[in-house]
């Protein structure tokens, strides 16, 4: 009985130092300790923190370099300020923020208790629990429903074209980066996209998480995808770049080369700051765990005839598109373009079809769009 007592105070003192703004007793010596710590008091629905860094876990840094590293971290906020001053030759951190509406509706669903919902909350929480219900019902395993996930929320979701952006922590803002704009409107930012297959996976049964850092592939600023925790492995799978870049003519066609990829797959520079970053990608990507593989959204190919031996099955079989990977081989457009016709030609098919192709991760994806008779 004295040992639980003993448990529960510390854990009692634990909960004092990070929530409703109390005071830390024990300024933390390790920056990443203190990110894991308060990533775990956001998901647990504190909406103010404060702690303290000692000089140790500041290692050096500028406050404007540990304010961006938070910002990695604080993604279970839609907004949030940070406030930091000095206390001896400590830095007190304090931050308030306001829960992502996902965290509220998986809270919400699982507790059975809409009572703290609006009525945009609930019509969001419902249009996901349908989509959900969409793509466990077309899928049967854990990787077939993940890819349907990716799917519907490519299909259903545009990224916005508003211009100017509403300003940071106002209600148009909240609303147009969160999983209510993106599933209401049918719009959203990068924070939306994420947002929203963190809600779906969730409530699919995936072990999907949401991750803040940098873009990498050449683009500046930052950016918001997820991570998927297959086995022992973590991948990151992002569906705003996975609907960008999908085929131009038809916008609800997904791009898979963002779908389960390892570090060896990601684009260049993706990361988030190392104190930050929610697990750690696996540094290979498993082919098998992709669209091309076992998750059931193309296929992987040994050539470019294999290839469009498969889309040619993919069009008798009454299906638009054919998505093919063909890895180690960067086959150029003209190639694809030529040797497609021949078969085409050859099969005596008469129908319009059009092509994506991309040099991937020293590979050749390519989209066949198929207009059917």
């Amino acid at each position: 009985m004295i040992k639980r007592l003993l448990m529960i105070a510390a854990l009692i003192s634990m909960l004092l130092c990070l929530c409703a703004g109390a005071r830390a007793q024990t300024p933390y010596s390790d920056l990443s300790a203190a990110c894991r710590d308060v990533r775990a008091y956001v998901r647990d629905f504190h909406q103010s923190l404060t702690f303290t860094l000692s000089p140790q876990a500041i290692g050096g840094r500028t406050n404007a370099e540990i304010r961006d590293i938070l910002t990695d971290v604080l993604e279970g906020y839609i907004d949030y300020s940070i406030e930091l001053s000095s206390e001896d030759a400590n830095l007190r951190v304090t931050v308030y923020g306001s829960m992502r509406p996902a965290l509220k509706l998986l809270r919400a669903w699982e507790t059975g208790d809409q009572s703290a919902l609006t009525a945009d909350e609930i019509r969001t929480l419902n249009i996901a629990l349908a989509l959900a219900q969409e793509c466990r019902s077309k899928a049967g395993s854990s990787l077939e429903i993940e890819r349907a996930v990716y799917d519907v929320v490519c299909r259903d979701i545009t990224y916005t074209t508003q211009d100017p952006l509403p300003s940071f922590c106002t209600e148009e803002y909240i609303r147009l980066n969160s999983s209510v704009g993106a599933l209401l409107d049918g719009e959203t930012t990068c924070l939306g996209y994420s947002e929203v297959f963190f809600l779906i996976g969730k409530l699919a049964g995936l072990d999907v998480d949401m991750q803040y850092g940098f873009p990498g592939g050449g683009a500046g600023g930052k950016h918001a995808w997820n991570t998927v925790r297959i086995g022992e492995k973590v991948y990151t799978v992002d569906t705003c770049w996975g609907d960008s870049y999908g085929d131009i003519f038809e916008p609800a066609t997904p791009d898979y080369r963002f779908f389960n990829t390892g570090d060896d797959l990601m684009p260049a520079n993706r990361c988030a700051h190392p104190e930050a970053a929610i697990a750690q990608v696996s540094a290979q990507t498993d082919l098998a765990h992709t669209a091309f593989g076992l998750a059931g959204g193309g296929k992987t190919c040994k050539d470019l005839d294999e290839a469009i031996d498969y889309a040619l099955s993919c069009r008798s079989a009454g299906q638009s598109y054919a998505h093919v990977f063909i890895p180690g081989q960067s086959i150029p457009l003209e190639t694809v373009d030529n040797t497609s016709v021949k078969r085409i030609k050859a099969e005596g098919i008469a129908t319009t079809w059009g092509r994506m192709a991309y040099n991937f991760a020293g590979g050749t994806y390519i989209i066949y769009r198929w207009v059917l008779e």
